[in-house]
């Protein structure tokens, strides 16, 4: 059956509107194409037994709104659930949960064959709750919520494929299940409605386009005539992002990649990836940094030519993906103690003397390729109160000191 098959199915489903909300968070006033409501209502699944509606509920992969409702039974450590599938290979789209400690908890929707974090609102779900996960497609956005909550927005468009879309399965790769699932409710739209959270802006500023092992926010419609930043690095990366826009509203685009390269080494740089995001837009600056993921490497794990021949061909791969663009390397924060009993960090973490090293090393090759360097180190290291306890995380007030920092070294 062909895809102009199923729109038929579709639009024969969708007639008749009502006037009163049909969903619980979505307040949606069409009819849906299909409610689990009428096809059996709630029942327990699991990856042994999923539920699966026909692939006629959704007739345009490019619009639609899948929104399922689920009681959650006991909550155990380094167990997932798929609250939606519908993917066969490098098509068609998913929505996982995983509760794994250390790990931030996250909500991940799966789109052609990648998978791309939205959230770690799993952490707030206890044994036995009940939460909504909504994920709509308008026109090329894919936007995932919980319970009503807009958790990321991402400028991505889906491949259709003719499976039926799951609720259970398969089961989610490397994590054991999430057990005494019950699936209360199940709905799906058309593109006859747009789903909005409840102040959610219709033209949202930025979104995060996604290729093959990588995922940049972006603006939707870059300003014109202002300069393009694009920073790449970890979870650092991601504390000072909120000052960053701030600081430098209507003053600059911002392109943010979170992403670390653990491999030492030339080979562990991943040219192709570069390459691909280097295409998202002219950029003017380029600030990166690759630190508290490689502290791994230890003088007696990974040799200091390694370790600069990783820092080299990352300026090589920048150079190559924005020739045109001036580079800032960005130093690696201190690793601190975690708090004590009084919730003090009273010093530096047994990690801080890799994260000298690599710093040491990382000037040196940006001295040696004239890459201009922010010390971030510096900027931190004496102000451990400002540490967020975790060892390797801080507190609002030092990442708006970074990010104002690297703005002004920008010249934003």
């Amino acid at each position: 059956m062909d895809r102009n098959a199923f729109r038929v199915v579709g639009v024969a489903l969708c007639a008749g509107v009502m006037a009163s909300a049909w969903a619980g968070v979505g307040k949606m006033t069409t009819k849906p194409l299909w409610d689990l409501a009428d096809h059996g209502g709630a029942r327990k699944v699991s990856s042994a037994a999923p539920f699966e509606a026909p692939n006629a509920v959704i007739p345009n992969s490019r619009a639609f709104t899948a929104e399922a409702k689920i009681t959650f039974g006991e909550i155990v450590d380094a167990q997932a659930f798929t609250v939606f599938d519908q993917t066969v290979s490098e098509t068609g789209w998913g929505l996982t949960v995983l509760r794994k400690e250390g790990w931030g908890n996250p909500v991940s929707l799966v789109c052609n064959g990648e998978t791309y974090c939205c959230s770690y609102a799993m952490g707030r779900v206890a044994s036995g709750s009940t939460h909504t996960f909504t994920v709509t497609a308008r026109k090329g956005w894919m936007v995932v919520y919980m319970d009503g909550k807009l958790q990321k927005s991402f400028l991505l468009s889906v491949t259709p494929n003719l499976d039926p879309v799951r609720v259970g399965a398969p089961a989610v790769k490397r994590w054991g299940e999430l057990k005494g699932i019950t699936l209360e409710e199940l709905r799906f739209w058309g593109e006859e409605e747009e789903y909005y959270a409840p102040g959610e802006p219709r033209e949202p500023a930025a979104g995060f386009k996604g290729g093959k092992g990588w995922l940049v926010e972006m603006p939707v419609k870059p300003l014109a005539g202002k300069p393009n930043v694009f920073y790449q690095g970890d979870s650092i990366s991601d504390g000072y992002t909120p000052p960053f826009k701030r600081v430098t509203k209507d003053r600059a685009n911002l392109y943010h990649w979170n992403a670390s390269f653990n491999r030492p080494g030339a080979e562990g740089i991943p040219t192709n990836k570069f390459v691909e995001v280097g295409q998202l837009a002219k950029y003017d600056h380029v600030v990166f940094n690759n630190g508290l993921h490689s502290l791994h490497w230890t003088e007696k794990a990974v040799s200091d030519d390694q370790v600069k021949a990783s820092y080299r061909t990352l300026v090589a791969v920048y150079r190559l993906a924005a020739p045109q663009a001036q580079l800032h390397y960005l130093m690696t924060t201190p690793h601190t103690l975690k708090k004590n009993a009084e919730g003090k960090i009273t010093g530096l973490g047994e990690k801080n003397e890799t994260v000298l090293r690599l710093n040491r090393l990382a000037a040196e090759v940006m001295a040696e390729e004239k890459v201009d360097v922010i010390d971030a180190y510096s900027l931190f290291v004496d102000k451990l109160d400002q540490a967020r306890g975790d060892q390797y995380h801080w507190n609002p007030s030092a990442y708006d000191l970074l990010a104002r920092t690297i703005a002004e070294r920008l010249g934003l």
